[in-house]
């Protein structure tokens, strides 16, 4: 499985992959500075236990202001494993004790994915 390929395609219907990311510090920066290369990846919402440090992490890494305003962001992580246009959580709080199981709290279909870092 190509997942380059397989983004491309989800862009070229304009459905991309719609991402829920927990954690806007350290990790979550090095993750967001990468979204704008990557064609078929929407970040939908972000969650931070301070959701303007999380709007200046994007601005840090370089998000024009459109996509900034397209994202939601929330003080829970619950809140972003509820949203149901998340297709993939992305946990990246640097403590996965604390941060894994919002993830696992969620009855994700069969077709999400979620991921630590």
């Amino acid at each position: 499985m190509n997942l380059h390929r397989l983004l491309q395609q989800r862009a070229a219907s304009g459905k991309p992959v719609r991402v829920g990311l927990i954690g806007a510090g350290k990790f979550g920066s090095m993750f967001l500075n990468q979204v704008p290369t990557m064609a078929g990846l929407e970040v939908s919402v972000i969650a931070d236990l301070d959701p303007e440090r999380a709007r200046n992490a994007c601005r840090t890494v370089g998000w024009e202001a459109p996509r900034i305003a397209r994202t939601r962001f929330v003080a829970s992580g619950a809140e972003a494993c509820a949203d149901p246009e998340v297709e993939v959580i992305v946990e990246a709080t640097g403590n996965p004790p604390p941060g894994s199981p919002m993830p696992a709290q969620r009855s994700l279909p069969a077709s999400t994915l979620s991921w630590s870092m």
